[in-house]
């Protein structure tokens, strides 16, 4: 059986791969309402943004792509991964239009700045949602659904080079991302540069001669860069009060398929695998890249346990909870 997805996001989709949750395709680098999928699935990608001012046209263009004719061996699946009243409104037609819907909870969203999540309208989505999933321990066991994980596209098997490179790649949150430590390590590793890449939000920190900041770049480019990371980093500040255990951030998940080690704050959830390392500070931090990159590691082994852990793994999880897997 062949399906056609609709995917609803409210998400940054040009930085870490985020916009590739089907089969490794990226779908666009830009907002837009439909996108065509490949590799055996369609999908259309749906972009809804909470300004009620435009809701009219929006619900007007999810409802004529939800009626739209496809194939007749083509079942149509609407994933949902944001908690507001407008998807709410679009889960309701989607259902009403036969249509199985999923709702993937991506992130502990009441950790997150900003007064727009309201926790009745994530339950309101687990409840009216045919099948819903977290990719975070923390939030399966809060809404008492189903844990699957992140995932990478695909692994990408580069010569591995040699250097001293820290990279990140991701939005640039500055109430979570660290920039202090950025900066704290550019001063104590002046061996090693560091590479940001995926927002110019970075933009207004001071410069540091170690530190290279770049902005958005497609996923194909994004993934030349990070061939040239000898280590990936996920610095996310600690807020006091805030569990960061609801977050399984996907880059984790792109390093990964690089076949790179990584070191991130810790509390995240995170790959289990020896490659993947947390700190409990700055001097920890500093230590531990050192350590990383005066070792060697089994790039094979990192790449392959990325490569059992693809989208495409995840959507065959999602087709068994639905009922609908035929072995593809």
């Amino acid at each position: 059986m062949r399906y056609y997805w609709y995917i609803f996001g409210h998400t940054n989709w040009r930085a870490n791969g985020n916009s590739c949750e089907l089969y490794g395709k990226e779908l666009s680098s830009e907002p837009s309402y439909y996108i065509r999928g490949t590799d055996g699935h369609h999908s259309k990608r749906i972009e809804s943004y909470n300004q009620l001012r435009i809701l009219p046209r929006i619900s007007y263009m999810v409802t004529r792509a939800l009626e739209e004719k496809t194939d007749s061996d083509l079942l149509k699946i609407a994933m949902f991964s944001y908690p507001d009243p407008v998807n709410i409104q679009f889960l309701k037609e989607a259902k009403k239009l036969g249509v199985k819907t999923v709702y993937r909870c991506v992130d502990d969203w009441a950790t997150w700045n900003g007064i727009w999540y309201k926790v009745e309208n994530e339950l309101q989505m687990i409840e009216l949602a045919d099948i819903s999933v977290a990719s975070s321990r923390k939030m399966a066991k809060v809404f008492k659904i189903p844990y699957l994980p992140n995932a990478c596209i695909k692994t990408y098997n580069h010569e591995v080079k040699e250097g001293k490179t820290v990279g990140f790649v991701g939005h640039a949150d500055l109430s979570r991302f660290n920039m202090d430590l950025i900066h704290y390590l550019a001063k104590e590793l002046p061996e090693a540069s560091f590479e940001l890449i995926g927002s110019d939000g970075y933009a207004g920190s001071r410069a540091d001669n170690n530190v290279c900041i770049r902005p958005f770049v497609s996923h194909d480019v994004l993934i030349d860069y990070m061939r040239n990371f000898t280590i990936g980093i996920i610095p996310y500040r600690p807020t006091i009060g805030k569990d960061l255990s609801g977050t399984q951030p996907i880059k984790s998940w792109e390093y990964m398929a690089c076949g790179i080690p990584q070191i991130c704050t810790n509390g995240l959830d995170l790959p289990e695998h020896e490659s993947v390392f947390v700190y409990c500070s700055y001097e920890d931090c500093a230590r531990k890249i050192r350590n990383i990159l005066s070792n060697r590691f089994d790039v094979e082994s990192i790449r392959n346990f990325s490569a059992t852990n693809t989208w495409r793994h995840r959507v065959n999880e999602i087709l068994k909870l639905l009922k609908l897997y035929d072995g593809i």
